[in-house]
């Protein structure tokens, strides 16, 4: 299945999460910024509560938090999910994913990870789900080319691993 999402995207994947946290065994989030607010409804705040089994494989790749606001909510992922952060000062990419058992979504579109493109910002996403294996639909091999992008785009020598000196915090 393959849709427009243009209201509320983040909040979608991070319900999507929420329903699947227990068959989740991988999952990149790929945006240059994050932003985590108090409120229970922050899209931040669902994915969060939704990864936080252990067992998942996270990847984030971010650009390097050089403003508080960005940096407070790696954090938030970091104490939380205990992820593999990679930076890369020049991504543009928002592109988030979730490899299950008996099913594979992923969400590629214009919204970063805050609130304000989830609530008040003009974003659209392009969803796409599905419980098929790559071989036997073409939704599953979009997917898995998604998937290929984010592990070539940590891999890609502009790509790096957090330092210990960018976990301080603001």
């Amino acid at each position: 299945m393959i849709n427009i999402i243009t209201e509320a995207s983040l909040s979608e994947f991070g319900q999507v999460a929420l329903a699947n946290a227990y068959r989740i065994r991988r999952a990149w989030i790929i945006s240059p910024w994050f932003t985590a607010t108090k409120s229970r409804y922050d899209p931040l705040a669902l994915i969060v509560e939704a990864l936080k089994r252990r067992g998942v494989h996270i990847d984030i790749v971010t650009r390097p938090p050089r403003e508080c606001w960005h940096r407070e909510a790696v954090d938030v992922l970091r104490a939380n999910l205990r992820p593999n952060i990679h930076y890369n000062a020049n991504l543009h990419s928002k592109l988030y994913i979730l490899k299950c058992d008996g099913f594979q979504y992923a969400m590629l579109g214009s919204p970063n990870l805050t609130y304000r493109a989830d609530t008040r910002n003009k974003e659209i996403s392009v969803e796409f789900r599905t419980s098929m294996s790559e071989n036997s639909d073409p939704v599953a091999s979009m997917i898995d080319e998604l998937s290929r992008y984010a592990i070539a785009l940590i891999a890609e020598e502009s790509t790096r691993r957090e330092s210990k000196e960018e976990r301080k915090r603001c």
